[in-house]
This record gives C-alpha cells, sequence and structure tokens, in this order.
C-alpha cells in the first residue's frame, strides 16, 4: 500500500538522520539488532563491516532481540571483537534474551536501561517433531525426578519418567555444555580479558546456563551486576539518543508487521 510505504520511508529517513547524528556526536560506530540472532545475521555483519571506513572507533550495538540461535550468537560476537578496535559496547533498552544476552557477552560493558531485561542463556532444544523445549525446564524435571524418588514417592516418580524421552535426556548434558563454553570464551575476549581469575568466568557461565528456574527468568540491572557481568546505566544524554532511535526501529518493526500480513490476506 503507497501509504504504508510513505510511512516507512519517513521513519526510515528519521532512523538514518538520528543514526547519523549518534555517530558523529558519540565518535562510535551504530549497530541496530532489532531482530532474532540467526545465521543470516551473520552474514549481514560480514558483509557490512567491510563497508566501513573506520572499524578503529568504538562501536555501539543497539540490542532488541528475543535470542535465536546460540551458534549464531557465537560467531557474530567473535567476529564484533576482532572487528571493532575500540571499545565494544551493548545497549539493551528493553530484551535481549537467551542467545542475544550470549552474544553481549562479548562486549565490554553492557549498558541497560530501566526496563532491560537479560536472560538464562540455556538454549532450545529442537525435537524431530519440531516442537521444542528449554534445557533448564527438562533439568528442573530431573531435578524433581531425584527429588520425588530420594522421598519414596514410587507413583510420582512412574508419572514423571513416563513424561521423559530419552533422546531428550540426552541432549540436555551436551547443550548446555556447549553453552557454557560459547559463554566462557565470549566473555574473555573482552570484558574478562585480562587479569581475570578463571573461576570468576566459569562461575557466571554456570548460572548463565544453569542457575535460574525457567528459560524467561528475568535479570535486570542489579542480578546482572550481582552475577559479575560489567553492566551499567546509561548516561542522560546517551539515554535520550537511544530512546529515540529505539522507537523510531519498533514503529518501523510495526509497519514490517502490517505489511506482511495484509500480503498475507
Amino acid at each position: 500500500m503507497p501509504i504504508l510505504k510513505e510511512v516507512f520511508d519517513s521513519l526510515q529517513g528519521q532512523f538514518n538522520q538520528k543514526d547519523a547524528e549518534y555517530k558523529a556526536k558519540q565518535q562510535a560506530n551504530l549497530i541496530s539488532i532489532f531482530t532474532d540472532i540467526n545465521r543470516e545475521l551473520v552474514t549481514w555483519f560480514s558483509a557490512y563491516s567491510r563497508t566501513v571506513k573506520d572499524p578503529h572507533r568504538n562501536t555501539h550495538v543497539i540490542i532488541h532481540s528475543p535470542g535465536g540461535d546460540p551458534d549464531a550468537a557465537y560467531h557474530l560476537g567473535i567476529l564484533l571483537s576482532e572487528w571493532t578496535k575500540g571499545k565494544l559496547t551493548f545497549i539493551v533498552p528493553r530484551f535481549a534474551k537467551s542467545a542475544a544476552t550470549l552474544l553481549a557477552c562479548s562486549a565490554d560493558e553492557i549498558i541497560l536501561f530501566d526496563a532491560a531485561e537479560l536472560g538464562p542463556i540455556d538454549p532450545q532444544i529442537i525435537r524431530k517433531d519440531g516442537t521444542s523445549f528449554s534445557a533448564l525446564s527438562l533439568k528442573a524435571m530431573l531435578d524433581l525426578l531425584n527429588k520425588e524418588t530420594q522421598a519414596g514417592n514410587t507413583q510420582a516418580v512412574a508419572i514423571l519418567a513416563e513424561k521423559l524421552d530419552p533422546l531428550d535426556l540426552g541432549e540436555i548434558e551436551r547443550t548446555l555444555s556447549i553453552s557454557k563454553r560459547y559463554a566462557d570464551a565470549l566473555l574473555t575476549l573482552r570484558m574478562f580479558k585480562e587479569g581475570t581469575n578463571e573461576a570468576t568466568v566459569k562461575g557466571i557461565s554456570k548460572k548463565l546456563t544453569e542457575g535460574y528456574t525457567h528459560h524467561n527468568y528475568l535479570i535486570e540491572y542489579n542480578e546482572a551486576k550481582n552475577l559479575g557481568l560489567k553492566v551499567n546505566r546509561p548516561f542522560p544524554e546517551l539515554l535520550s539518543s537511544i530512546d529515540e532511535l529505539y522507537q523510531i526501529q519498533l514503529r518501523i518493526g510495526e509497519l514490517i508487521a502490517i505489511d506482511a500480513k495484509l500480503k498475507g490476506l
């Protein structure tokens, strides 16, 4: 529809103008990630990075993402860290969950707005039938099964055991082990690069992969700080500039969703 295109073009123009103003004022490269973390994003960044004239400046990454592919997050984190010669900062206005949290571990620091959320990085296990579940959820069921076994509740144990698939059980340790390995590697790229006790990094990775009750657990500023991540609040000028970019990008996303829905009618 012409009217949607006009609004989209107007918003994109506003975003481009604010983006240019931000880069000039902050003397930093600015990358916006408002999508799932996937391999297409890695491909995009690989191409984009070759077009930037000055990769030696600091890089700011605004991220708003529910998560996605941990393999892609790990790959993108490595590329971003290698490409950025200055300081790499991730800025989270609202959500950077799951694989997006894993990606943010590649930064020197993470800026969290008041409403910002990180989350556990336990990946989703995909069954052959296309259904998925969190490794944390299955681990919680195993813990409950163990507890009921120790209490001698044989009937409860039998009911719980019927719901477990041996193939799923085999995926738990493998999946969580990979997530911890990725987190260890990304955290030591920058955030804990020098003079850090190895136990500190492994403690953070273990907590992020196994230490929370469920996949959507809220990790806000204070929880992230207590966890040991290097997080800060935005200073006023940054808060205002990022919020403008964030709000425009959200509206662009809404238009794209409306356009896709109309095309499907």
